[in-house]
């Protein structure tokens, strides 16, 4: 599991808060990302229940940093994976105009979480995102 970091707007730029060590500031958000990924960790994200038609669903979760989405997780309800947990990352790079995105189901929540600010970190650090490979391309070795 990665260590989960803070990043903070601080005036003009960003800060990187690791445990009480404290980093910056760091011109662009993206830049302060980068640091955390150099380091090996993630960001410690906002969590909240997700709220629909204003009603709070039980073990259901969204994540945020400042006001923007940047995931969800929650307990999968029907088929194979009932009572798994799926997590969804989202989320918008300004900086390289990416947009977050893919899926997947865990078994936990503490993985769901870390699979959410591992993929938001990586997002707007302008990590290049390379899609999973599909069966066609795994059996072809690419």
């Amino acid at each position: 599991m990665s260590k989960r970091m803070e990043v903070k707007r601080e005036g003009r730029g960003y800060l990187v808060v690791d445990e009480d060590e404290t980093l910056g500031p760091f011109v662009s958000v993206a830049a302060a990302f980068r640091e955390v990924l150099a380091r090996g960790g993630r960001v410690h994200l906002e969590w909240g229940r997700t709220t629909i038609g204003g009603e709070t669903r039980p073990k259901d979760f969204a994540a945020r940093f400042e006001g923007q989405n940047a995931g969800r997780i929650y307990v999968m309800g029907a088929g194979t994976s009932a009572g798994l947990w799926g997590a969804f990352p989202s989320g918008h790079n300004r900086e390289t105009s990416r947009m977050g995105g893919g899926s997947m189901i865990v078994d936990t929540r503490d993985e769901a979480i870390e699979f959410i600010e591992r993929k938001f970190t990586e997002l707007m650090a302008g990590v290049a995102q390379r899609p999973s490979a599909n069966d066609y391309a795994k059996a072809k070795g690419l």
